[in-house]
């Protein structure tokens, strides 16, 4: 019963581990993606360029 139970921790403690990269990799993915989405703008003043880096 004590070796089924250790086993069952340990599915489940593996279970959130994988579930964890798993938010993690969408996150990222999102994260990338909104990027992506705003168009590309080349900066022509220092404070555009500024302002274009506080906005990321």
């Amino acid at each position: 019963f004590y070796q089924r139970r250790q086993y069952l921790l340990q599915t489940e403690r593996s279970r959130d581990i994988y579930l964890n990269q798993c938010k993690l990799y969408e996150d990222i993915f999102n994260l990338t993606m909104e990027r992506l989405s705003h168009s590309i703008q080349v900066p022509f003043t220092s404070d555009q360029y500024a302002r274009q880096l506080s906005e990321y």
